[in-house]
């Protein structure tokens, strides 16, 4: 069985993306991957904490094979999204999701998720945007 110990922050190197990635990476150093369609704005993002945090290239709008989330724990969504089915990916991996988006009806759609999320052993969590800054934190720090 295949230890599922990192962090993957999809949007890691953007405006909330690094700045969880930066805090996290403290508290789990080289655990955390930043993620984003472009690897040389994640590798630069990535010597900037001098490593901590890992760069990925990864683009959630093109089909995601479940091998390349087989040590991934948890994925923290910083990008809004329209359609889910990134999301049913890590749920059917076994993969944790957080989402922070103010996409209100990607979030509903994401909810109605929550059985298959459950019968996976993997959890989905979605907050709004009002929450993001105080709320998401420590829900991040209290799940890993």
């Amino acid at each position: 069985m295949e230890i599922k110990d990192n962090i993957l922050v999809i949007g890691g190197y953007g405006h909330v993306g690094r700045i969880l990635c930066q805090e996290l990476g403290k508290k789990y150093p080289g655990k955390v991957y930043a993620a984003g369609r472009t690897m040389a704005k994640a590798e630069q993002f990535s010597r900037e904490t001098e490593g901590i945090v890992r760069p990925l290239c990864m683009n959630i709008h093109e089909p995601i094979h479940p091998h390349q989330l087989e040590h991934v724990k948890l994925v923290i969504m910083c990008l809004d999204q329209t359609d889910s089915t990134f999301v049913r990916t890590c749920i059917q991996s076994g993969v944790h999701y957080m989402d922070v988006t103010a996409n209100g009806s990607f979030l509903t759609a994401v909810e109605h998720g929550g059985a298959e999320a459950e019968a996976q052993g993997a959890t989905a969590i979605t907050m709004d945007i009002i929450d993001r800054h105080n709320a998401m934190y420590y829900a991040i720090t209290t799940k890993c």
